[in-house]
């Protein structure tokens, strides 16, 4: 994203002070997994079913549009997990995308019943009648609290996420060193290559010994034709001289 890259800042390089990237990615996918989860089960009840549940009081159209940006979301979700999955950055990416409009959403909300819309007068009736004042001054400061804390947690979540994607970019698997430690028999790698003298090992040995003549026939990894290693005929001359 530019304005994060106008910044100059240093992506994380492990989430919430211990875990990898990777796992923080995936818990932020499965928070708002289960969050739009909620906001579809909370509204179809309430809407659809007539079964008052959380929220029932809320206007229909913000119920409404809670549900479809969550339903919207789910795309994003999975196909962020499939790019966690095979290391793709761009799918990861697009998730970044909907969270900074998730944020801009939240900010845009939550601003509006902090500056416009009075806290005071959403107080219960019998808060109003005792000791209003101080309730008013709670409220107001509950609310201020309540838009830092999701400012910070949604900036840290796309900052995490973010992070994620730019060691995609750069080619880093998040995987690090451990990479190194797939195989469990030292004399072999993942792709099946053993090691041994001169680097040829048996499968190598095997498959090349005829048609590379630097290389026994007789199944040593060096000598050729040499007396001391077992052959008949010693060569001096470079290039060696065609065999009869």
């Amino acid at each position: 994203m530019g304005w994060l890259n106008l910044c100059s800042c240093r992506p994380l390089n492990q989430f919430c002070c211990g875990c990898s990237l990777e796992s923080g990615v995936k818990f932020i996918l499965i928070l708002h997994f289960l969050q739009s989860l909620f906001y579809i089960v909370v509204t179809t009840s309430n809407i659809i079913l007539k079964v008052p549940s959380y929220g029932y009081d809320v206007d229909m159209t913000t119920q409404t549009f809670n549900a479809a940006f969550a339903l919207a979301g789910l795309p994003f979700i999975f196909i962020a997990w499939y790019g966690l999955s095979a290391k793709i950055e761009t799918y990861v990416r697009l998730f970044l995308y909907y969270l900074l409009v998730q944020f801009a959403l939240d900010m845009t909300y939550m601003l509006y019943y902090l500056l416009i819309v009075d806290g005071c007068s959403m107080l219960p009736s019998a808060l109003k009648q005792h000791g209003s004042a101080f309730a008013c001054g709670v409220s107001r400061i509950i609310m201020l609290n309540s838009v830092i804390l999701v400012f910070a947690v949604d900036m840290y979540f796309m900052f995490a996420v973010w992070s994620y994607s730019e060691d995609l970019k750069v080619g880093a698997k998040g995987q690090g060193l451990p990479e190194l430690l797939l195989s469990k028999n030292p004399k072999q790698d993942q792709y099946g290559v053993v090691e041994g003298l001169l680097g040829v090992g048996e499968p190598i040995a095997r498959a090349f010994n005829k048609s590379y003549g630097a290389l026994s026939t007789q199944g040593n990894a060096v000598g050729g034709s040499s007396r001391i290693f077992g052959g008949t005929r010693h060569e001096t001359d470079f290039p060696p001289r065609p065999a009869m």
